[in-house]
């Protein structure tokens, strides 16, 4: 399993304390634990390819780049694998 890349985490929750919300607030909004979203902001667990999508549609800044580090593979139907960047983008 892929790591974060330490700045990427950084940015994840830059953008969240940009927006005046703490990791509760946001893991409301994306109807996860709040929990999750601080170990997933901590590099310790991985988001399912949902949450990240819903990461990305409630919080300015963020994109789905910022979930993998460089050169990570996907493992598909694995929901804590990093996703697999599209060739085609």
């Amino acid at each position: 399993m892929s790591k974060f890349v330490p700045q990427k985490r950084t940015q994840l929750i830059e953008a969240r304390e940009r927006q005046g919300w703490t990791g509760a607030e946001l893991a409301k909004r994306l109807s996860a634990y709040k929990s999750t979203v601080y170990r997933i902001e901590a590099g310790v667990s991985h988001p399912s390819l949902a949450l990240m999508q819903k990461w990305v549609a409630v919080l300015p800044g963020v994109s789905m780049e910022m979930f993998w580090a460089p050169g990570a593979k996907a493992r598909p139907g694995k929901a804590t694998s990093a996703p697999a960047r599209d060739a085609a983008a």
